[in-house]
């Protein structure tokens, strides 16, 4: 007697596999990014989770909601950050205080972001090899809701489950670095909101070519592990002048890697500053913190309870300024995270 499963046909080419489902997703927050990811007009709150998405309305009374809407995503968030049209500060009359106040409108081109329209982007780093391009939209019933789509990273294939690990934006939004941990890089020119926005509506995701999101992408290799990356403030009479750092770990030493460009050039015009392989002092080697300053061409890192400089960084030596005051400290706990809070034009000036 024959048996049943002998006279099953066999597929050529077929593979078995395991599939699996996130049921509950952590309740641990990662991170909490401040993202007007529905219209200009909504002051939304995004938290990140292990897995999954959250949002949340800020209110002016500083009440924030309960959670309007969520996402989960089936694989571990590596890094997020915001993708942002222009931002412009104008005053405005206060028809109750009956006084002008100052008002941040969003522009792509010239003309303004509408309300209803999401003036940023939410871009999240996937543990899959992939980036994620998130808003927002308000049903008629005023029921809100994610609407997303992903894009795979094709990097050199050396990391591909922590390529995320880094991810950073330069200053006018138009230029995204993704890093795993050590090995390689990816600079990723991105197109302005509405066109991301238009390009996550027709995501097919039967096709993966049909997120496209990115103008130009370059894969750059990188000898060491990567520690800290991030882009430095642009000099006021080089504006469009952007430089890329990061700080890499290899045989013992910690070195400057910098990339230093023109905006409107494409990214193979990329060059290496005079500073790359520079060394930064032993005992900044391993730093907690990697904050660019205000200051052209400068950062600062902390390590432990110590503030130290970097400026000059596209000089082939650069000055190394240790801060006279130490950071508060309690026994043995780590800085972990710093932000920058928005100012009025004003006082930015």
């Amino acid at each position: 007697m024959t048996k049943i499963r002998d006279m099953e046909p066999e597929t050529p080419g077929s593979h078995e596999g395991v599939l699996t489902q996130t049921l509950t997703s952590s309740p641990a927050v990662k991170t909490i990014l401040p993202a007007k990811i529905r219209s200009p007009s909504l002051n939304d709150v995004v938290f990140v989770g292990h897995t999954a998405i959250h949002l949340h309305q800020f209110f002016p009374n500083a009440h924030v909601s309960s959670k309007i809407a969520s996402l989960e995503l089936g694989t571990q968030i590596l890094a997020a950050k915001v993708v942002s049209a222009e931002a412009q500060t104008v005053s405005v009359e206060d028809i109750i205080l009956g006084m002008e106040k100052d008002e941040v409108r969003y522009k792509i081109g010239e003309d303004y972001v509408e309300d209803g329209n999401p003036p940023q982007i939410l871009v999240l780093s996937l543990a899959t090899g992939e980036l994620a391009f998130v808003y927002a939209k308000t049903s008629p019933d005023h029921s809100s809701h994610f609407v997303y789509a992903k894009r795979k990273i094709a990097g050199f294939g050396l990391a591909q489950r922590s390529y995320g690990k880094h991810m950073v934006i330069d200053h006018s939004h138009r230029i995204l670095a993704v890093a795993p941990a050590h090995g390689e890089m990816t600079v990723l020119a991105l197109k302005s909101v509405d066109k991301l926005k238009n390009d996550i509506d027709n995501w097919d995701p039967r096709d993966p070519s049909s997120m496209k999101a990115i103008s130009e992408q370059r894969f750059i290799r990188v000898d060491g592990t990567i520690l800290k990356m991030d882009f430095l403030h642009p000099a006021a009479d080089e504006p469009d002048w952007l430089m890329l750092v990061l700080l890499v770990a290899n045989a013992g030493l910690t070195k400057i890697l910098a990339y230093k460009w023109h905006i409107s050039r494409p990214l193979t015009t990329m060059q290496r500053t005079r500073s790359s392989g520079h060394p930064i002092a032993a005992e900044d080697a391993f730093p907690d913190l990697f904050i660019p300053s205000r200051r052209p061409d400068s950062f600062a890192i902390v390590v432990k309870d110590k503030l130290t400089y970097y400026n000059d960084v596209d000089q082939r030596n650069p000055t190394r300024v240790q801060s006279s005051s130490t950071l508060p400290s309690s026994g043995d706990k780590l800085w972990v995270q710093w932000t920058k809070p928005v100012r009025q034009e004003y006082y930015a000036k």
